[in-house]
């Protein structure tokens, strides 16, 4: 860590060097080296910033570069057409899955309403399908609520 003392020096040989290039004499010599007087202002300037002194404000606000990157038309039009075909097939997609575990739960709710007198007698073949319809809709309940889920994830990711 640098002392008050060489921090001030640093301040000083900075507003030096700012005075040296700004001057007419200095631009009269028309001296251009690979390295100037401006990268040494440079260098005491991030010298400053890494120690953060508490009473350093640097001289000069440094160069910010600002970029628009412009697209043309088609890019444009590309890009939104592709992101509403995405999101078409993802309500498609969701679509499917809901009407298939819905075309699952009817497949099971069917298998037990056929065999609805289950109970007053003992009949195995009976019993599968029962069993095998309380499985679809249950596997379907399944389905559509992992799909719910999946998609209140995706909204609450989204905002």
């Amino acid at each position: 860590m640098l002392t008050d003392e060489q921090i001030d020096q640093l301040i000083t040989a900075e507003q030096w060097l700012e005075q040296i290039q700004d001057s007419p004499e200095f631009e009269a010599l028309d001296y251009h080296p690979d390295l100037n007087i401006a990268d040494a202002r440079q260098a005491i300037a991030e010298l400053l910033d890494t120690q953060k002194p508490s009473n350093f404000n640097p001289t000069e606000d440094k160069p910010v570069m600002h970029l628009c990157i412009v697209r043309p038309w088609w890019q444009q039009a590309q890009e939104c057409l592709l992101s509403k075909l995405a999101e078409a097939a993802i309500a498609s997609l969701f679509l499917s899955g809901f009407l298939g575990s819905a075309a699952l739960f009817s497949w099971g709710m069917d298998g037990i309403n056929r065999n609805r007198d289950f109970f007053h007698r003992v009949d195995w073949e009976a019993t599968a399908e029962t069993c095998q319809g309380a499985a679809l809709s249950t596997f379907a309940v399944f389905l559509g609520v992992s799909l719910t889920g999946g998609v209140v994830a995706g909204v609450r990711k989204d905002a």
